[in-house]
């Protein structure tokens, strides 16, 4: 497979993804804070973890996986972009408290959610 069509294809299903999440969580949780995209952020996170602990290691590994997985799949279901718009949002609307829990909870726990998928696949 292409590179530029296995991250084509990964980013389009990771985006369909995260869209089907935030609508479900959304459906669910309150709307006052954007749960939808930090859910899509801390599950794409765990998920690129456990790509990367299985095969960060071993360069026998299809590249073109992980330009699928990793570089398609997760970048497109994980989004940067919409929780920097999201937390501008919440100082705007002076919610600071929430856009403060957002900034400081998604960094946190991404970067352990990828920790923690990575602890999985070297354990397990």
């Amino acid at each position: 497979m292409n590179t530029l069509v296995a991250i084509f294809v990964g980013g389009g299903l990771g985006s369909l993804a995260r869209y089907g999440l935030g609508k479900w969580v959304s459906g669910i949780l309150p709307v006052t804070f954007p749960y939808g995209t930090l859910a899509a952020n801390i599950v794409s996170a765990l998920l690129l973890g456990l790509f990367l602990g299985a095969t960060i290691a071993k360069p026998e590994n299809d590249n073109q996986l992980r330009f699928l997985i990793a570089v398609g799949f997760c970048g497109g279901f994980s989004t940067f972009s919409t929780f920097s718009a999201e937390t501008l949002e919440l100082f705007r609307n002076g919610l600071f408290f929430y856009a403060g829990m957002n900034v400081i909870g998604s960094l946190i726990i991404c970067v352990l959610m990828i920790m923690a998928g990575m602890w999985i696949t070297k354990n397990f």
